[in-house]
């Protein structure tokens, strides 16, 4: 069940990365010089950085990324660049489409700008998310070591016994 989530929601970031990438191609197609800026660079950097992760990790499966990123421990910058990433990503179309709105770009017309726009807004909530968990896993992680409760080589062990476990089902 849980790989089934992971592959539809997967498809959908890479479909929906995919619709911004061609909207920000097709603006460069119509010669739209209000649209043309480092802001739509980078949009367009990070979708095609977030689709290249996203498909390999689709096509390994997660149990495959955990297993590299045990063996090889500095791979868990790839994600965390990309949830920084992502932070910027969320605040340069907030940017970028108030800035075409602002300027009345008219070449930039389009359902997908609001589209893009709406996403972004949601990619925050989601990345918000993501950090509160986050913020919330590791200060029970960190007041457990502290009480003297469990310790780091216990935290690896049980990493790499559901990382097995993982691989088993697989």
């Amino acid at each position: 069940m849980t790989n089934i989530v992971a592959a539809v929601s997967a498809t959908i970031g890479i479909t929906l990365s995919s619709l911004i990438i061609y909207y920000l191609v097709s603006l460069e197609r119509l010669g739209c010089a209000c649209a043309m800026n480092f802001k739509r660079n980078y949009i367009l950097g990070y979708n095609a950085a977030y689709i290249t992760y996203t498909a390999v990790a689709l096509f390994m499966g997660m149990p495959a990324i955990f297993a590299l990123y045990v063996k090889y421990p500095l791979l868990w910058l790839v994600p965390f660049m990309l949830f920084i990433g992502g932070i910027v990503n969320v605040v340069f179309v907030i940017q970028f489409v108030n800035e075409l709105k602002r300027e009345d770009c008219a070449c930039s017309d389009s359902v997908y700008k609001d589209v893009m726009y709406i996403l972004s807004i949601l990619h925050a909530i989601v990345l918000g998310a993501t950090l509160l968990l986050y913020i919330f896993l590791f200060s029970s992680l960190g007041y457990e070591l502290y009480r003297g409760k469990m310790s780091v080589k216990n935290v690896k062990n049980i990493f790499d016994k559901a990382v097995k476990q993982a691989a088993k089902k697989k």
